[in-house]
């Protein structure tokens, strides 16, 4: 039996980034939505069509950045979100991160590294939920 696709939501204002980053996910199995006003994000986070993990440009306002980080964490269950940001200084990504972000990515960035973190926030968020339905997975640190 195959695991069903891990949904997501990309909040960006740039439309053509947020695009090719869709497209490449769909690709890669993800099941994606993308959202260009983050004001309609509540809607979307409390409508039927729950998702696994949202995935928020920081090119918005920080205002807005950090309303979907307290959104995300106050669903149910929380959802991780992956900060997507143009930040080349430690401390903006520093206080990205102790703002809520769960894990971020500075662009530049590979598409497949999206994807892989996407994959592993959503099983880490998995596993805390549900510990003893984990088992151990070959590969990366196993003999």
């Amino acid at each position: 039996m195959s695991k069903p696709p891990i949904r997501l939501l990309i909040i960006d204002s740039d439309s053509a980034s947020s695009s090719l980053l869709q497209q490449f996910l769909e690709q890669q199995g993800f099941q994606v939505s993308s959202c260009i006003n983050p004001h309609e994000v509540a809607e979307s986070l409390m409508g039927p069509h729950k998702y696994h993990l949202l995935l928020v440009s920081d090119i918005i306002s920080n205002d807005s950045v950090k309303c979907l980080l307290d959104q995300a964490h106050a669903a149910s269950p929380p959802m991780p979100v992956l900060l997507l940001c143009a930040a080349a200084k430690e401390i903006d990504r520093i206080k990205a991160l102790e703002a809520g972000a769960d894990d971020l990515l500075v662009r530049p960035f590979g598409l497949a590294e999206c994807a892989a973190r996407c994959r592993a926030l959503v099983r880490r968020q998995r596993f805390q939920r549900h510990p003893r339905s984990q088992a151990p997975r070959d590969g990366y640190g196993n003999a």
